[in-house]
């Protein structure tokens, strides 16, 4: 038999679990009330309560009976009084020396009435700027908060929650091709919009600043809507410039000119005149490199046997077979080539000049190629791809960054 001593117990066990529940349920229900009456009277009043739990026990035969009861006591808020004058046969706000008065009294009645209404409540009311701040409205709405807790608040944030669209654009929109850039800044842009370009040839980017600065007198803007190219580069651009200066033997690099040959061209007669000139060699069509990687093919076993360069400016080199009863035949190597090949992803394409060069090295021949000032040409392509999306926006173009951050 399991004995019941501590109250605990008792009271947890008594109509079923019940009467706790109800003595929890009363002294909340009390605490509460103490809170707001003493929230009306202010915050240093004191406000005092009470609930009682009374348990009548009934013993009879080895029994006993538990009756329990619960009584809760809270003070009553204190009401208003008000004062009249008594008359003849009624009741008077005002007495008879004041009925002359009676009008105005009535009216200035009414005032306290409408301010003694305002003291305990809150007001929307427009907090002005009188200062004239520049970049911000003439008046705000605030919450004017009145009683024993007064204050300022501001009503944005009750708003928010049921915010259906933003206050106002901003975000960066990431365009993977020019024409998707062209037709994001169309769709956005504004009459104070304007592009910039960084020109680092490494990296270059265009970045449409949708809300610039206005025009002259006009008001400063955010910065924070924008349209931005990355000028993403192209697998084939990647692999000439990933090998420009690396060093390769006979057999690698035929195979990377057999791999490379659609990327490469004839050059104008404007480029032989001008190129052969500056370099002081020939330059090779396509069908000369093919020639050239395919005579390297049948050579890739052979040991170097002589190496001179041309009056024309070619290179010949002279091969010596490994078996017996062959001779290598000199094979002439043209010093300039043309690269015909768009540097970023579906983009146009920029002719650039390749400087083809190899150094015999202990019987064999050390390959490589450089390619001839790259910084110029893409440089140059950037200009001309800014130049395009001006006129096709009709935006104002800057070579450089904007002075605000994103």
């Amino acid at each position: 038999m399991k004995k019941i001593r501590d109250a605990q117990t008792i009271i947890g066990m008594l109509e079923g679990g019940e009467l706790a529940a109800a003595l929890s349920g009363d002294i909340t229900e009390t605490l509460t009330k103490l809170k707001d009456l003493s929230d009306t009277m202010g915050r240093k009043a004191k406000v005092k309560g009470k609930v009682t739990l009374t348990l009548d026990f009934e013993v009879e035969a080895g029994s006993v009976n538990v009756q329990a009861g619960i009584d809760t006591k809270v003070p009553k808020a204190p009401r208003g009084s008000s004062f009249y004058w008594i008359t003849d046969d009624d009741l008077s706000m005002t007495d008879k020396k004041t009925d002359a008065l009676g009008d105005a009294l009535r009216a200035d009645l009414d005032i306290m009435a409408a301010l003694g209404t305002k003291a305990d409540g809150v007001e929307i009311a427009p907090l002005v700027n009188t200062g004239k701040l520049p970049g911000l409205p003439e008046a705000v709405p605030v919450l004017l908060k009145r009683g024993s807790l007064p204050g300022i608040e501001g009503i944005a944030q009750l708003f928010e929650p049921y915010r259906q669209h933003p206050a106002r654009k901003s975000g960066r929109a990431e365009a993977q091709t020019f024409e998707s850039y062209c037709n994001l800044t169309l769709r956005h842009q504004t009459e104070h919009s304007a592009i910039f370009a960084n020109m680092d040839w490494r990296k270059p980017t265009l970045t449409t600043i949708v809300d610039y600065h206005q025009l002259g007198p006009g008001h400063p803007d955010f910065g924070k809507h924008r349209v931005h190219y990355a000028f993403p580069l192209s697998d084939e651009w990647q692999k000439w410039v990933g090998g420009d200066g690396q060093k390769m033997d006979q057999g690698d690099f035929a195979w990377f000119l057999e791999d490379r040959i659609a990327e490469l061209s004839s050059p104008t007669d404007e480029e032989r005149i001008q190129y052969e000139r500056d370099f002081a060699t020939t330059i090779a069509t396509p069908a000369q490199l093919v020639e050239l990687s395919r005579g390297l093919q049948v050579n890739v076993e052979s040991k170097v046997k002589a190496s001179t360069t041309l009056q024309s400016g070619e290179g010949q080199i002279a091969w010596e077979e490994s078996h017996s009863g062959a001779d290598g035949k000199p094979l002439k190597v043209p010093g300039i080539f043309m690269l015909n090949i768009a540097p970023f992803f579906m983009g146009e394409k920029v002719r650039i000049p390749v400087r083809l060069r190899y150094r015999p090295a202990g019987g064999k021949v050390i390959w490589f190629y450089q390619i001839y000032r790259p910084d110029q040409f893409i440089t140059q392509h950037v200009r001309d791809v800014l130049a395009e999306a001006r006129d096709k926006t009709n935006l104002p173009t800057f070579e450089g960054t904007p002075e605000m951050s994103a």
